[in-house]
């Protein structure tokens, strides 16, 4: 029964990575990546800021999610969030910030990766 479970949440993640909204929601995503050779985990930072007058949000919602885990972090004032030692693999990314368009994508993340996201939320006005 754990097992049909755990097939039933792969195929959701990876149906609802699929079906992603393009771009055209006012949002906007940016990812750099870098290798740092010194880990076998990733780091994956960033900053969510409104996409017109370009000021960081604080306190939004950020999750990574992935068949194995599951992170959240809140931006601190300035919009920026840090996530450390990531398992490599495959991301559901999920933002919210209350007026503003919700936010979600995929990037798969490889070992010894430093990722950089800048994620523009838009209101649609």
């Amino acid at each position: 029964m754990r097992n049909i479970a755990i097939i039933v949440l792969i195929l959701l993640i990876l149906n609802s990575c699929r079906t992603l909204p393009k771009r055209g929601d006012g949002n906007v995503f940016t990812v750099n990546k870098s290798s740092t050779g010194a880990t076998l985990r990733a780091d994956i930072y960033g900053k969510i800021i409104e996409k017109n007058d370009r000021y960081g949000l604080g306190a939004a919602n950020i999750e990574l999610i992935s068949i194995k885990n599951s992170y959240v972090q809140t931006s601190d004032k300035g919009g920026n969030f840090k996530f450390q030692n990531i398992p490599s693999g495959k991301y559901l990314i999920r933002t919210e910030y209350v007026g503003l368009f919700s936010f979600r994508d995929s990037i798969t993340v490889g070992v010894t990766e430093k990722v950089e996201l800048v994620i523009e939320l838009g209101s649609g006005y």
